[in-house]
């Protein structure tokens, strides 16, 4: 049995009980909006959710739902799967997945033809 897997999948069983997606994933859309030159209040006007709840997730003590994440979209007028796509930095990958995530990404990228910010700490390999 592999056991961090396992431990990942409690985790996210937990987690998708409450409605709740990875807490990394929520901080790496905190970071890319931040990177946009946006305030955690205005990131939380944005999604409707208060500035306090948007600093708990960049410190990985809350999460966003699945409904945060679907304001987040029709705010900004861009497809979540490319939001999170932009968003998920590859250390956030388990390490297992992150050549095939970089490949994925590319490809995706393409087929968007959008220019996906090139990830940040996957060399290859």
């Amino acid at each position: 049995m592999n056991l961090p897997m396992e431990r990942l999948k409690n985790k996210s069983n937990r987690l998708l009980e409450k409605g709740a997606v990875y807490p990394s994933i929520s901080y790496d859309v905190v970071r890319y909006l931040q990177k946009q030159n946006m305030t955690l209040k205005e990131i939380g006007k944005l999604m409707g959710l208060g500035e306090s709840f948007i600093s708990r997730v960049l410190h990985k003590q809350r999460s966003f739902t699945l409904r945060d994440l679907s304001r987040l979209e029709n705010a900004i007028g861009k497809p979540l799967p490319m939001i999170l796509l932009e968003a998920t930095e590859v250390n956030s990958v388990p390490k297992e997945f992150r050549k095939g995530y970089a490949a994925f990404r590319k490809v995706l990228s393409d087929l968007a033809g959008t220019v996906v910010r090139k990830p940040l700490s996957y060399t290859g390999g």
